[in-house]
């Protein structure tokens, strides 16, 4: 221990607890000081306010059963939400709330939950300081919340309360323990989902590991733990049971290559292991910016690595080249020490550690280096074989694997540091020279493997001064090969001097880092001196995630982001009636292609994917989509957007009746030239774009506005030939082909206004003719439930153009009647003739969530069990011998015991 005297009473937990939550709050804070201020909200590349504001997001509980979402493509079945972590900040703060302070609280409790485990596994109090700093600041959990994705945190979180509740099952209460561990491992599984899953391996292998590493025969250890492993597999699939079946029935069931032959997952390799972690980019866990960090990141940070390549990017230019939305910055520190940790466990005399502490290290060390052979997905031969197993080839992105790397690393990392605490306090003692004269005496009589030890820091340093200065001589021509990776050159130019300022600032921590520890070892800040040894850990540390973490911070002025404009507040207007969509085709002339060109820009990324959401407004086209249902690939390959005729079939189908393209004449040119000369599009309003500051320097998406003008060069096109949302249709046609009805949706004879295709088997019309529409009007519409008021002349089917789904029903006058599939894909009702309240209501019947509801309540009872126990005071004594491998023989050396 760096510090004084050790005490494991339960003040002792409590103040070493409010130290820990000071200072990690402290250097949150720092981070995320803006979310305090009224109109700014935390940049969330996966889950944006705007989202979180929707009306599809829904209400509580009513989301624990489902969600449908209806703004994208023509709707679809989303993850229910989970009663957990996430589910119950969203419902504290509210969207605007948890759009602040959401990131930064999971950071807090993931450095928290690292705290908890390693004072469980006996560590002293600066020790768990310094892991839950390293947790807490670690570069991959912080960018990844950043990026958006504080579940995968929170997920990790839950993951590491599973490891401490596995170590506390060694000690007392193991029944209980057990079941804790497993509903913690639910609880990751279902704030993670594959990360979860993937997290949850890791609990499983180490507790296996505990119980073979207590020097039991394998015999006698089975029994255990086929018995307590059981209990967190149970627990685990008792707490994840509500998520694990929201993720079947709707990432997994029907979705296009999730098949399980060899043919299925041989074509869906390239995809699966898109995200992989190229092996050069290690050197990214001990030096932040050397590859970039975000796409964004202004002079020369942009990143320019190749993770998220296309496979085919080489060789075709088709595709995505490289995309970045996390850090993998472990600390220089952390990494220093985890080695260190490692080195010091295989020395033969003089050994810091015990042969359990050993075994701990050599457990997580060969953890860390398995879990990074199989982050290196496709660039490394290891992950075929974990694709192979069943299932596994559904799991995308082998870069998850590094989630399991970091932990381990700052796990070893703590270990690292415990090791040259107790190495410090066994040295020479504190003296009056000073620290060169201290050193001078302390290397003469230093051990040949702690001298071989400080020669290596040496000569890695030596090392990184070199190739920092040949990489500065060189960086010309790295600017060159740059331009090969599809760089221009004014930014290749720029990476490469920010490259040899991070090589630069890399050398600095390492220099500083490596004092650090040998002043430790020395023994030059022991006795009155050894809070300084803690404390220089905890700044260096902090020093150096402070450096790696700023351009991962991103702050939105929300108000001024989601400021609406005359086009979006014309969208609003009944937009369950409608769908918008864009025109995607470059046009011949080079200034309206420009402006054409920057519309689809600002469609794309601004409005799609914020401001429609935010004010509701439904889009045929998508933000997102890795897992696509079988049913909607079937019907986007018959009528593919890429292709004129078909792209107006497809807006004439999905009632997408507003489109935005070029102003002027251009709605006239495009009957001719796209509809078969019918002359269906009609330019309704005009526009030009401009910025929302008089200063236009510096100007981004984020600052466009729109600008009505009589003469604009942009124009808001109505597509009159689009089907409407709602319609009643007396011919109908039946067929419960799949093929057939798709052929029959691109056949130029079919007219989708008089004739409606009907997938169930129903009867047939009575009377053919010409289709004898009758009315329908919205009396009432929300994501889950549309009411509608039909009144039809004849016995009618009506077509509603939302995505068909079994989870969907239907009412007419309060009777429930049968839910049809027309069109392939969308909605419908039979009705006979006379006036008729139809209602569509989405009702999933979620039969886990009950399930999940029980082991919430049953893990709240255990942990009331686990704290009152009277047994547990009896383990608090005990802890104090199983710290003394731990902690108090640091403590008496540095206290001067013998």
């Amino acid at each position: 221990m760096a510090s004084g005297e050790s005490d494991n009473s339960s003040g002792s937990a409590w103040k070493s607890f409010l130290i820990t939550f000071a200072v990690l709050a402290g250097c949150l804070t720092f981070f995320f000081a803006k979310s305090f201020q009224s109109n700014q909200v935390i940049f969330s590349n996966d889950g944006p306010l705007g989202v979180h504001m929707a009306a599809s997001a829904g209400v509580f509980p009513d989301v624990f059963y489902g969600i449908w979402s209806d703004l994208n493509w023509v709707g679809g079945d989303s993850l229910a939400a989970n009663p957990g972590m996430t589910s119950l900040l969203f419902w504290i703060f509210g969207p605007v709330g948890f759009a602040k302070f959401y990131c930064p609280i999971a950071l807090l409790m993931f450095g928290l939950s690292v705290w908890f485990l390693l004072r469980t596994m006996g560590f002293n109090d600066w020790v768990c300081l310094l892991g839950a700093v390293a947790a807490a600041l670690n570069g991959n959990r912080f960018s990844v919340a950043c990026w958006g994705l504080p579940s995968w945190v929170l997920c990790a979180t839950a993951a590491v309360l599973a490891l401490a509740a596995l170590v506390k099952s060694t000690r007392s209460q193991p029944l209980v323990m057990s079941c804790l561990a497993g509903l913690a491992t639910g609880i990751s599984v279902s704030e993670g989902f594959d990360t979860g899953a993937l997290l949850s391996l890791l609990v499983a292998a180490y507790g296996v590991f505990l119980y073979l590493s207590r020097g039991e025969t394998v015999r006698q250890a089975a029994p255990k733990i086929a018995i307590r492993m059981g209990l967190v597999v149970l627990f685990a699939g008792l707490m994840a049971a509500h998520i694990v079946h929201t993720l079947v029935s709707t990432q997994i069931k029907g979705i296009a290559g999730t098949a399980q032959d060899e043919a299925t997952k041989k074509g869906q390799w390239e995809f699966a292991t898109q995200w992989s972690f190229p092996k050069l980019e290690t050197l990214r866990l001990i030096i932040p910016g050397l590859y970039g960090y975000r796409m964004d990141t202004p002079e020369g940070g942009s990143y320019w690595g190749s993770i998220g390549r296309s496979a085919t990017w080489k060789s075709t230019g088709q595709g995505i080249a490289r995309h970045s939305g996390s850090g993998e910055y472990a600390g220089l520190l952390v990494v220093l020490l985890a080695a260190f940790a490692l080195i010091q466990s295989i020395r033969k005399s003089g050994n810091p550690y015990s042969e359990d502490e050993r075994k701990q290290i050599w457990f997580w060390s060969g953890t860390a280096l398995l879990c990074l052979l199989l982050a290196f997905g496709r660039h490394a031969p290891v992950f075929q074989f974990f694709y192979a197993v069943p299932y596994m080839s559904t799991i995308r992105s082998p870069l998850k694997f590094l989630h399991i790397v970091h932990l381990a690393l700052v796990i070893l990392f703590a270990y690292g540091a415990h090791g040259l605490f107790r190495l410090g306090a066994k040295a020479t003692r504190e003296s009056s020279v000073g620290i060169s004269d201290h050193l001078v005496r302390w290397w003469k009589s230093v051990t040949e493997f702690d001298r071989r030890w400080v020669i290596g820091l040496g000569s890695f340093a030596g090392l990184a001064l070199f190739i920092t200065l040949a990489f500065s001589i060189k960086k010309e021509k790295f600017s060159q090969w740059l331009t090969t990776e599809g760089i221009d050159a004014t930014t290749a130019n720029a990476v490469s001097h920010f490259a040899v300022g991070e090589l630069a600032v890399f050398l600095g921590f390492l220099v500083i880092s490596a004092l650090a520890v040998v002043l430790i070892q020395s023994g030059y800040l022991s006795g009155r001196r050894q809070k300084i040894s803690g404390i220089a850990l905890v700044v260096i540390l902090a020093a150096q995630f402070f450096y790696a973490n700023r351009p991962w911070v991103h702050y939105w002025d929300y108000t001024y982001k989601y400021q609406s404009n005359a086009v979006v507040e014309f969208f609003k207007q009944n937009a369950h009636e409608h769908r918008v969509s864009v025109y995607p085709f470059p046009v011949n002339v080079p200034e309206a292609n420009q402006v054409l060109s920057m519309m689809h820009q600002l469609y794309a990324i601004e409005w799609t994917q914020h401001l429609f959401p935010y004010n509701n407004v439904q889009t045929i086209d998508l933000t997102q989509e890795p897992r696509t249902l079988e049913e909607n690939k079937k019907y986007r390959d018959t009528l593919p957007a890429s292709q004129a005729p078909t792209l107006i079939r497809l807006w004439e189908l999905t009632n997408t009746k507003w489109i935005l393209g070029l102003g002027g004449a251009f709605a006239q040119q495009m009957g001719p030239a796209l509809d078969n000369g019918r002359n269906r599009f009609v330019l309704r309003a005009a526009f030009h774009l401009v910025s929302k500051k008089p200063d236009q320097s510096g100007m981004t998406l984020e600052d466009i506005t729109v600008m009505p003008a009589t003469n604009g060069s942009l124009g808001l096109l109505e597509f009159t030939g689009a089907l409407p949302r709602a319609k009643l249709f007396s011919n109908w046609l039946v067929t419960t082909n799949e093929a057939e009805t798709l052929s029959l949706l691109t056949n130029a004879v079919f007219d989708p206004h008089q004739t409606v295709i009907v997938n169930n088997p129903v009867p047939m019309p009575r009377v053919a003719g010409p289709n004898q529409s009758g009315t329908v009007t919205f009396q009432s519409y929300n994501p889950r439930e549309i009411v509608l008021e039909a009144n039809a002349a004849v016995d009618s089917v009506l077509l509603l153009n939302d995505k068909h789904s079994p989870k969907w029903s239907v009412y007419v006058n309060d009777q429930a009647t049968e839910l049809l599939r027309c069109n392939y894909l969308m909605r419908g009702v039979l009705l006979p003739p006379g006036k008729h309240k139809v209602v569509f209501r989405f009702e999933p019947k979620p039969p886990a969530l009950k399930i999940t509801v029980f082991a919430i309540v049953a893990g709240l009872v255990l942990l009331v069990v686990a704290v009152v126990d009277p047994g547990r005071k009896r383990e608090d004594r005990g802890l104090d011998e199983v710290k003394g491998e731990a902690g108090d023989a640091i403590e008496d050396a540095l206290n001067g015991d013998d």
